[in-house]
């Protein structure tokens, strides 16, 4: 159940791209249908909410409001399948939350929300600035989705964390294994060296001091050749 729940979360951002691209197309509606009712309650109640990020995107050099409707209706369908999807997207969820709080903060920004004291700014303990947020110029439901938003950031950044805590643990048991084998083949290594020379020891002095061949020779040395 948390885990679904967590997924519902996860669609904040690409709620918010597609009111991009929902505001787009009603501003296309009232541009065909400038006598509709209907058509300027849609595109003043979607005004507040992302008027600022699309006129953003449809004023850069070389796009337009058609460019600006796909890169937002791309961005919400691109939100719907890392919320759904059964695949590790910690990064791509991590850029996707991330541009999404960024539109909202900039349209909750150019509303006022921010803002902070007037025009009557004083100066030490009488100041008159006032540093709470007024969230009385932004819609209600702009609010909300921006905490939804703002939730799914912070989701976001603990599973970065915790990706890459599990990636440093996992590297450790690698490298722990590593030494392990390399300790356990300098052991055997040393296991066969040993055997080695000790069985060369006891071919060479037998198990009870030195061969009587070996006597030979040390008793004719410097008079004859003996060859073992």
């Amino acid at each position: 159940m948390l885990k679904y729940a967590a997924r519902l979360i996860y669609l904040g951002p690409a709620l918010t791209f597609g009111l991009g691209a929902a505001f787009v197309a009603a501003a296309y509606r009232l541009g065909a249908s400038p006598a509709d009712p209907a058509a300027w309650q849609g595109f003043l109640a979607l005004a507040p909410l992302v008027r600022e990020p699309v006129y953003l995107v449809a004023g850069l050099p070389g796009s337009g409001d058609a460019a600006a409707f796909v890169v937002f209706a791309t961005a919400a369908l691109a939100g719907v399948v890392i919320a759904f999807s059964s695949r590790p997207t910690g990064r791509a969820r991590f850029i996707h939350a991330h541009l999404a709080f960024l539109m909202l903060f900039l349209s909750m920004g150019r509303a006022g929300v921010f803002s902070a004291g007037n025009a009557e700014i004083g100066i030490g303990p009488a100041s008159l600035t006032d540093w709470t947020l007024d969230f009385s110029s932004f819609p209600a439901i702009g609010v909300g989705l921006f905490a939804v938003v703002a939730l799914t950031c912070a989701a976001s950044h603990r599973s970065v964390i915790r990706d890459m805590i599990a990636r440093q643990t996992a590297m450790q048991k690698v490298e722990s294994r590593r030494t392990r084998h390399s300790t356990v083949v300098a052991g055997a290594a040393l296991a066969v060296v040993g055997a080695i020379a000790t069985a060369a020891w006891a071919s060479e002095w037998g198990p009870f001091g030195p061969s009587p061949l070996i006597n030979a020779c040390e008793q004719v040395k410097g008079h004859l050749h003996c060859w073992q």
